[in-house]
C-alpha cells in the first residue's frame, strides 16, 4: 500500500504564485490546497488536516496576525507553518517566529524550487 501523499495548504491571492508553487509541490509527490483567504484554510483545515501550512503573505504585520489566529485553532496549533514573505528585517522575523511560526523564506533570495525543497525537507519525506 502506498503512503498518503502529505497535504499541504497554500494560502495565496495570486493565481501565478500559486501555480508555480502547485507544480513544484505537486512534483515532489504533494497534495496541495490552495486558498485564498485566512478563513478558507480554517474552514478546509478540518477536511484535508494539513501537514503543512504554506502562507504567502504580503505584508510581515499581516502574517504575525494570521498566524496567531490559527494557532488558536485546535485543528491546526501543531500543524507546521511556514511564512513565505519578499523581505522582512530581524526584528520581523523574530515577531513571526514568535507568533508561532515553524519557519519564513524570503522569496525575494529564493527560487521556488528552493521553497519546495525547504517544504520537503520540513516534512520529512
Amino acid at each position: 500500500m502506498a503512503a498518503a501523499k502529505p497535504t499541504v495548504v497554500l494560502l495565496t491571492t495570486h493565481a501565478t504564485l500559486a501555480a508555480v508553487y502547485e507544480r513544484h509541490l505537486e512534483h515532489l509527490g504533494m497534495k496541495v490546497v490552495t486558498v485564498r483567504d485566512i478563513g478558507d484554510v480554517e474552514r478546509r483545515a478540518v477536511k484535508v488536516r494539513p501537514a503543512l501550512l504554506l502562507l504567502d503573505e504580503s505584508s510581515v504585520k499581516d502574517a504575525a496576525a494570521d498566524i496567531v489566529c490559527l494557532r488558536k485553532q485546535p485543528v491546526l496549533n501543531k500543524t507546521r507553518l511556514m511564512i513565505l514573505c519578499r523581505h522582512a528585517t530581524s526584528e520581523q522575523i523574530h515577531a513571526l517566529h514568535s507568533a508561532g511560526s515553524d519557519d519564513i523564506m524570503l522569496t525575494s533570495h529564493h527560487t521556488p524550487r528552493d521553497i519546495a525543497s525547504r517544504v520537503q525537507t520540513i516534512l520529512d519525506l
